[in-house]
């Protein structure tokens, strides 16, 4: 208790440089809570990522390689059709479901005077919201039909209808968009989604609103499609795709397979290489932390020489001096922090 007290009166005497051992250790706290909480965070994502998705779906990409004396060149080829997508499922025991999935541009979406920047319009198939459990809130997705006239219709992310259309239903409305074109269209409303499970994340990039894709029945068409497997027959699908797909694969085109799996390792390595740089960082902000506190201490200490030798001088031990010390660098910021609270209290 008499350190305890001693203690005490030496904060109130020195209240500024309380606070600053208080703020150097707390900076080194919260970097390494910061450290902790986005790791788990990003392991906690993943983890729920990979039972729904993890090992059933795979992107298919179409890839022109160019091999110069310096370089390699890789370019996209947009030769994938609708054809394509039917031969995958109806050739193939393994595929479950295929679609086409193609981020297209971001947009300023209207309504009225009512303005909304979206990130990503995606284009896609008829089949995508099946094949990725697609949740509608309202309305329904759009048919092969709407893909092969081209219709101006469209479905909005659930946070985009309750912006546009606050206490009301978005179905039925008109929203104004620039399609691929570049020319601003109205598009109908004919359905509003929740936002995609965190496995098709993985996959996907984050859409906001989803339009048909324009139907080719030419040889332009899709360089990416995405494939559905059965469960445990990954492996099967990607080698019926690549039988399937093989009238597209000449004159040094070559199909690319990513599936989800290799993304969220992909994920994890990136995620592993922050946790290590946050970790440096965070180790390098307590070893200021800890110089910052020394030093402070260091000069506590010095202005006690005198005070320190008297209390030698009549009998108090090395021991009593230094536990005097440890309580001083102890309390004193727990006891200011606790003094400070009482008062905005009262």
């Amino acid at each position: 208790m008499d350190t305890l007290r001693f203690t005490l009166r030496r904060i109130f005497r020195k209240p500024l440089r309380s606070l600053l051992t208080i703020l150097q250790l707390a900076i080194g706290i919260w970097l390494v809570t910061t450290l902790f909480s986005v790791y788990l965070v990003g392991m906690s994502e993943l983890a729920a990522s990979a039972p729904t998705f993890g090992a059933s779906y795979a992107q298919l990409r179409l890839i022109q390689v160019e091999r110069q004396p310096n370089r390699t060149i890789y370019k996209p080829v947009a030769t994938m059709t609708n054809r394509d997508l039917s031969a995958l499922v109806d050739e193939s025991e393994a595929i479950e479901a295929a679609f086409f999935y193609q981020p297209a541009f971001s947009a300023l979406l209207y309504h009225l005077d009512r303005p909304y920047r979206v990130r990503t319009v995606a284009r896609v198939s008829a089949s995508f919201a099946e094949a990725v459990q697609l949740e509608l809130v309202e309305g329904e997705f759009f048919t092969p039909l709407d893909e092969e006239q081209s219709s101006n219709v469209v479905l909005l992310a659930k946070t985009i209808a309750d912006y546009l259309f606050p206490n009301q239903s978005a179905l039925g409305k008109t929203v104004s968009m620039p399609k691929r074109t570049g020319a601003v269209e109205k598009f109908q409303i004919i359905g509003v989604y929740e936002e995609l499970a965190s496995g098709a994340k993985g996959l996907l990039d984050q859409t906001f609103v989803i339009t048909p894709r324009v139907a080719s029945s030419s040889s332009e068409g899709e360089y990416d499609l995405f494939i559905q497997s059965n469960q445990g027959q990954m492996p099967e699908a990607i080698s019926d795709a690549r039988i399937v797909l093989s009238s597209h694969l000449q004159d040094g085109v070559e199909l690319q397979v990513t599936t989800l799996e290799e993304q969220l390792q992909r994920q994890v390595a990136q995620l592993n290489n922050l946790s290590a740089f946050l970790a440096i960082f965070a180790f390098i902000a307590l070893l200021v932390s800890a110089i910052g506190v020394f030093c402070i201490l260091l000069v506590s200490v010095l202005e006690r020489t005198r005070e320190i030798g008297l209390r030698m001088a009549l009998g108090a031990s090395r021991r009593a001096v230094v536990k005097d010390i440890l309580g001083l660098a102890i309390h004193s910021p727990w006891s200011f922090a606790r003094d400070s609270c009482s008062r905005i209290k009262l």
